[in-house]
């Protein structure tokens, strides 16, 4: 295999997925913020929540995590929300910003954690 192929770090990654088709950075990194919130909800209540609106609500009752990531974190939904029900045309440089929020969102959340009870809950599994 040629390594030269190969991203050697997140934004020549981002990049270069993006220059080809930004929908599905944009749909890619969300399903990774669904993992993140569904580490968080068994972590925290033992169980995944149906749709991301009601965990959104639910980080926003726990106050573990800072209100202006859940603010990026509705944003990123809505964002994905068009690209995915709207077909909402989507540039390189959005899907590249989508991911790096993405990304800052995803560790925001998963550090309010622990390591103890993301293995005793099962939240580890979602990791």
């Amino acid at each position: 295999m040629n390594s030269t192929l190969l991203s050697t770090n997140f934004q020549s990654m981002v990049e270069r997925m993006a220059a080809e088709d930004a929908a599905a950075v944009v749909l890619g990194w969300w399903r990774r913020v669904e993992k993140v919130l569904a580490y968080y909800c068994v972590a925290w209540h033992g169980k995944r929540m149906p749709t991301a609106a009601i965990a959104e609500n639910l980080l926003k009752a726990d106050a573990r995590v800072d209100a202006a990531i859940v603010n990026r974190l509705q944003a990123l939904r809505r964002c994905r929300n068009s690209v995915a029900h709207e077909s909402a045309a989507v540039l390189p440089q959005d899907a590249i910003a989508f991911a790096r929020d993405a990304l800052d969102v995803i560790w925001a959340i998963g550090e309010t954690v622990p390591n103890d009870r993301a293995l005793a809950s099962g939240a580890a599994r979602f990791a």
